[in-house]
């Protein structure tokens, strides 16, 4: 099935004389990306930081990192941060499994908390093409080298 027409971007419309303000969507993007890699909010931790400028890059890479989107990078950043914290915490197999005071064996709260962050960061990733199912689904490709024919058939000569 096909996707349909790309959007036109409302500053193209608008320069061409056929912008409708009731035509637009709401919520639709109309600004510019993002640059140069922003610095991550104060109360992300060290590591946390760290992800949010490896995140906020791969993203600005495919020009789809605007303001708006930075405070849902920083979530991302902080889940992927719980989740690399929960692993460590759960390096012993015996960690996996807590006795509570009366004797009954249950599964200890990291386990749902690795769990749950996994699944964050599953659910933020996805919004942005950081995984390979969401990449296609966005149409976002790899960019590869063009070989010798593709270098010859459209050099300009």
């Amino acid at each position: 099935m096909l996707k349909g027409k790309i959007p036109t971007d409302p500053q193209l419309k608008k320069f061409r004389g056929s912008y409708r303000a009731d035509r637009m969507k709401q919520g639709q993007i109309t600004g510019e990306p993002i640059t140069q890699v922003p610095d991550p909010p104060a109360w992300l931790d060290d590591p946390a930081k760290v992800i949010f400028r490896e995140a906020a890059t791969l993203i600005m890479a495919q020009k789809k990192l605007f303001a708006s989107d930075l405070n849902l990078i920083a979530i991302y950043s902080f889940e992927l941060w719980v989740y690399q914290t929960a692993v460590e915490k759960l390096k012993d197999p015996a960690s996996h499994v807590m006795t509570t005071a009366t004797g009954y064996e249950q599964v200890a709260p990291w386990v749902s908390i690795r769990n749950q962050a996994a699944k964050n960061v599953r659910d933020i990733g996805q919004l942005y093409g950081l995984d390979p199912v969401s990449r296609a689904k966005l149409g976002i490709r790899e960019r590869q080298e063009p070989d010798e024919f593709e270098k010859l058939f459209y050099s300009k000569t």
